[in-house]
C-alpha cells in the first residue's frame, strides 16, 4: 500500500506485469490505475517497498536479480527511473533465470536505505536511496551464514534487521543497523521452523 493508503502496487509474477490499484472506499472496489509496467520476459517481480515520504516504490524480481525504481503520481501511474543490480559484481551469478532470487525487501523509516534479501546466494544487499532522485547505490553486499534468506523486517527503534531463513537453516536471524545503514555481524538468532513472513505488533 501506498503511504497515504489511497492506492497499492500488485507484483504479478506469473505475467512479468506491476500493478497500480486505486481504492474507492465508497464502492469498496479496487480499480486498476492506469496500463501495467511490463517487465522484461521471465523476470517475475516479486516484492514492492514505498519510499515513506517521496514519491518513489521500488520493485524487485523472483527470477533476475534486478530493482526497479519507479516514481508514481497522485493517481498511481508509474514512470520507470532506472534498474539497480541486485547483488555485487563478486557475488557468482551465471545469469540464468532462477539461479538468484530476490525476496523481501524493506526501506528504513527515514527513507534513507533500502535491504534487499536474496536467496540461493544467501546475501542482504544494502542500498542508500538518493532522496532526490530516487537512484539506488549500493552500500554493502552482506553475505550471511544462514541459507534463504526469505523474508525480513526493520525492527520499530530502527536499530535491527531480522531476517526469516526459510531454507536448511530454519531461523530468524537478527543483525544490527549501523549508523551508516549497512548490517553489522549477527546479534541473535531462535530456531524457527521455515519463518516466511515477519511482522513487528507495534501496538503492544
Amino acid at each position: 500500500f501506498a503511504p497515504l493508503g489511497d492506492f497499492c502496487l500488485v507484483c504479478d509474477k506469473g505475467g512479468d506485469l506491476v500493478h497500480t490499484l486505486r481504492i474507492d472506499r465508497e464502492a469498496k472496489k479496487l480499480i486498476a490505475c492506469d496500463e501495467p509496467f511490463h517487465t522484461e520476459p521471465g523476470m517475475m517481480p516479486r516484492y514492492a517497498a514505498f519510499h515513506p515520504t517521496k514519491r518513489f516504490v521500488y520493485t524487485n524480481n523472483e527470477a533476475q536479480p534486478v530493482l526497479h525504481c519507479f516514481a508514481y503520481s497522485e493517481d498511481g501511474t508509474l514512470e520507470l527511473l532506472g534498474t539497480t543490480p541486485g547483488i555485487s559484481d563478486d557475488i557468482p551469478f551465471d545469469g540464468k533465470p532462477y539461479t538468484v532470487k530476490q525476496s523481501d525487501m524493506r526501506i528504513s523509516a527515514d527513507g534513507r536505505f533500502l535491504y534487499d534479501c536474496v536467496r540461493d546466494v544467501n546475501v542482504v544487499s544494502v542500498y542508500a536511496i538518493n532522496q532526490q532522485t530516487g537512484s539506488l547505490s549500493m552500500l554493502q553486499c552482506k553475505q550471511l551464514d544462514d541459507e534463504d534468506p526469505h523474508s525480513c523486517c526493520i525492527s520499530p527503534d530502527g536499530r535491527y534487521l531480522l531476517i526469516g531463513a526459510m531454507g536448511h537453516s530454519h531461523k530468524v536471524v537478527t543483525l544490527p543497523i549501523l549508523e551508516d545503514g549497512t548490517l553489522g555481524e549477527k546479534a541473535a538468532e531462535v530456531d524457527q521452523p521455515s519463518a516466511c513472513s515477519i511482522i513487528f505488533n507495534t501496538l503492544a
